[in-house]
């Protein structure tokens, strides 16, 4: 499966669906992605991890700098998590 994000706006929100693997050689694609949606002026986003089947420590820091920089920007940010979470084959 292809790494894509694509974007939309939803009731005043930005949203960034993300799919396939985060990683890191991904991860610069969605870190563009936020600082573009954020240069736009557009200050509260939500990021639609839904589909996102593996994120690996790059991916982490891109989300822990996306809530770094929205929060500068007195903005708010959602994440949408996998139905499964980390449970699912941790058994």
């Amino acid at each position: 499966m292809a790494f894509k994000v694509t974007g939309d706006e939803q009731g005043g929100w930005s949203v960034l669906q993300v799919v396939g693997e985060l990683d890191l050689v991904t991860s610069p694609v969605l870190r563009a992605r936020v600082h573009d949606v954020v240069a736009q002026g557009r200050h509260d986003l939500v990021l639609d991890l839904s589909e996102v089947f593996f994120c690996d420590s790059s991916g982490v820091g891109v989300l822990i700098a996306a809530r770094r920089l929205i929060r500068s920007c007195q903005g708010r940010l959602r994440l949408i998590l996998p139905a499964g979470g980390a449970e699912e084959g941790s058994h």
